[in-house]
């Protein structure tokens, strides 16, 4: 699978509200989405210092929401072939 590259919080939440999540409530540093792939909430981090969220962290998102890669990828409009493969 390849690698995505890394994303600020607003972009996660765009695609999630695409795919038919929505926001439930703030947490302290996150705040609360559903209904994921299992119709249970889910956290989203807020914006680190640098504005964006590491690759595993979206990936981890993605998946909790259950939203394929490759369709996140078409949403941002990023090609398959441009993003790192995680290496071995």
């Amino acid at each position: 699978m390849a690698r995505l590259p890394p994303r600020s919080t607003r972009q996660v939440e765009q695609l999630l509200q695409r795919f038919g999540c929505h926001f439930v409530r703030h947490g302290r540093g996150h705040d609360i989405w559903g209904p994921g792939a299992q119709g249970q909430n889910f956290a989203v981090p807020r914006a680190r210092a640098s504005g964006e969220m590491k690759s595993r962290t979206v990936e981890a998102i993605l998946e909790e929401a259950g939203i394929n890669v490759a369709d996140a990828l078409a949403f941002w409009k990023i090609r398959q072939d441009t993003c790192r493969r995680p290496s071995p």
